[in-house]
């Protein structure tokens, strides 16, 4: 594990001692990702134009033109708010009523770093992060 980023990252455990545990930069970044695109434009205070589009597309009409917007919203996300972030590719699965967007970034800080993967599924009632 690198010093470099020291932090909280997301899926913190049961106990006090799992908030406390010092986080690999995968987990860091990936919780960066999740803060980024699950947070609406407007929520956070003093900072209106951070976050994406993804949370306002929940209720959108499930077509082609739905994932163009996502896939823009997402990559100019990415890149306007993490600069240790490089967003590489976005694929869509779609299901019944829900889209599953897959998204694959890399930690541009270590050369050595390989693509991470995560899915954020939409459904009308809710938005969540399925895994890596």
């Amino acid at each position: 594990m690198s010093d470099r980023w020291a932090g909280v990252a997301y899926e913190w455990g049961d106990t006090l001692r799992s908030f406390i545990t010092p986080k690999e930069d995968r987990d860091v970044l990936r919780s960066a990702v999740i803060n980024i695109l699950l947070t609406r434009k407007g929520e956070r205070v003093m900072m209106p134009t951070f976050g994406s589009n993804v949370p306002d597309a929940v209720f959108e009409q499930n077509d082609d033109v739905l994932v163009a917007v996502l896939r823009a919203s997402v990559q100019a996300a990415i890149e306007e708010w993490d600069d240790r972030i490089r967003f590489l590719d976005f694929e869509y699965e779609r299901r019944d009523n829900s889209l599953i967007l897959k998204i694959q970034y890399q930690n541009i800080l270590d050369p050595k770093a390989t693509e991470q993967f995560m899915e954020i599924e939409l459904t009308p009632s809710m938005l969540t992060t399925l895994g890596t």
